[in-house]
């Protein structure tokens, strides 16, 4: 091996407060030399003897971890170094130096590596519970809270956060949507330092996350019937009907994946358009689905009437997303369309004595219900959907040809 890696403590001199600096020292193999590096962790001589103990008390644990964790880190970043120099060395350790004791930062780090990536909304939702994890910690000044060590998350300090998140008025699945990432970047933390495995709070006989099951929501055949038939009282109200139904003979297709729908994704010979969710876009890399979606005549009146008046392969279909928008543009773009939807099309809904709380995810559940009803089987309709989740849909790709398919859109769209 050309390095090898320590941490040491420096006694030569001592701080104001009378501790002597830990030290992470390096042995270059290959210049019969080595270096030290600071890690700002200071202790007295006692309690570095302590600490590297073969069998440290308990009160210690936290800096064990510490420093195994500055250790783990430096050996990662040695072994892809070759050969082994210092500079490459000391320019990765200290140019992305976080405390890997600190849960925050691993969400900084993850935060700026999804906002790298364009995934804005994931990037948005580890924030708020970043956000609600300071707020909880310290209610009047949660921006001054600047660390969390990882293993003071334990099943009570979980618990607590619950029943705070509770009194607060937040339902049970407001607090599964910020734990969740809490619990991703704790796995991260083990990956990096197996060491804290043992303290790990989730799961069986630990805390386990709330998970409330989902009301699918969707129209009944009568309803839909007569949403469709619903006369408009202003533009806006007809907009959103079209593209609620757009998204209903579209395979329950949602409104982000319509608003990214592009010219090159259209077959107007072959009568289909495909396209990848983009739910599933970055998550499933590995086994993504391609989603085909037969065009229908109302589907095709409706793209007809909307599309953009340039038709070139990258252009979007729809005036909602432009060309030139940021990841963060189109995000916000798209949250705003939707909004639009909703707002209007639960306006139309209540008018005609539908439900109000109608949505635009409404037109998903619906169109899978009445696939359902018509006599399609759990494996065409995870098709339809573009599931990749085979304990949800039990999805396969192929063996369903496009003339049982239309028949099944035929018969959920007789209406129309």
């Amino acid at each position: 091996m050309e390095y090898k890696i320590s941490i040491m403590h420096d006694t030569r001199r001592a701080t104001a407060d009378g501790t002597f600096p830990a030290k992470l020292r390096i042995y270059s193999t290959l210049r019969k030399s080595a270096k030290l590096y600071n890690i700002n962790r200071y202790y007295t001589k006692e309690d570095f003897e302590n600490i590297t103990d073969k069998r440290p008390a308990k009160k210690y644990q936290q800096e064990v971890i510490a420093l195994k964790s500055i250790e783990a880190r430096a050996e990662q970043i040695a072994r892809h170094i070759e050969p082994f120099n210092f500079g490459d060395f000391e320019s990765q350790f200290y140019g992305n130096l976080i405390d890997k004791s600190n849960i925050f930062d691993y969400y900084k780090e993850a935060i700026e590596g999804m906002t790298g990536e364009d995934r804005i909304k994931t990037a948005s939702n580890y924030n708020s519970s970043l956000k609600s994890l300071k707020r909880f910690l310290n209610p009047a000044n949660p921006d001054a809270v600047k660390k969390l060590h990882i293993i003071d998350i334990n099943k009570a300090w979980l618990n607590k956060y619950e029943k705070y998140m509770l009194d607060n008025g937040k339902s049970y699945t407001t607090i599964g949507i910020y734990l969740r990432p809490l619990k991703a970047m704790y796995n991260i933390a083990i990956l990096e330092n197996p060491a804290y495995e043992k303290h790990y709070p989730f799961g069986k006989g630990q805390y386990e996350i709330p998970a409330t099951s989902k009301v699918k929501k969707a129209l009944k055949k009568d309803d839909l019937k007569k949403l469709y038939k619903a006369i408009p009282k202003t533009e806006q109200q007809g907009k959103a009907k079209d593209f609620w139904f757009l998204s209903y003979v579209s395979n329950g297709m949602n409104i982000n994946d319509i608003a990214r729908l592009k010219f090159k994704d259209l077959s107007f010979e072959e009568n289909k358009l495909t396209f990848y969710r983009g739910k599933t876009k970055r998550t499933k890399k590995t086994n993504l689905k391609e989603v085909s979606v037969l065009l229908t005549p109302f589907s095709k009146a409706i793209i007809s009437k909307y599309q953009n008046e340039e038709t070139s392969p990258e252009d979007y279909v729809f005036n909602i997303l432009s060309k030139d928008d940021t990841a963060t543009e189109k995000v916000r773009k798209i949250e705003n369309f939707t909004r639009f939807v909703n707002d209007h099309i639960k306006i139309l809904a209540k008018a005609n004595e539908i439900t109000e709380e109608i949505s635009s995810y409404w037109a998903r559940h619906s169109f899978s219900t009445m696939a359902l009803n018509s006599g399609a089987n759990i494996e065409l309709i995870g098709e339809y959907l573009g599931h990749s989740d085979i304990k949800t849909t039990k999805n396969y790709l192929s063996g369903f040809d496009d003339a049982n398919k239309e028949a099944i859109i035929n018969k959920i769209t007789d209406f129309l």
